[in-house]
């Protein structure tokens, strides 16, 4: 709701930038539904998926995928 009277009242962003507080993936497909991106920090639980690749992951197994790999920066 706040969000939806920033963009009434004429505001204009590109992305959404909150705290792991917020993030869970209906907040951020409600976002991505209006047309903006969103930065924030993902809550590490083993019970919520996300889309990953063409796969459902939990954020633990998307970490563990893209671990930092010495002379291969991602």
């Amino acid at each position: 709701a706040l969000l939806d009277t920033a963009l009434s009242a004429g505001l204009k962003a590109d992305y959404v930038l909150f705290d792991s507080w917020f993030s869970n993936p209906a907040q951020i497909t409600a976002i991505h539904s209006k047309g903006m991106d969103v930065i924030a920090m993902i809550k590490k639980s083993s019970r919520i998926k996300y889309s990953y690749c063409g796969e459902q992951l939990n954020i633990k197994e998307i970490y563990s995928r893209n671990k930092k790999r010495r002379g291969r920066s991602k």
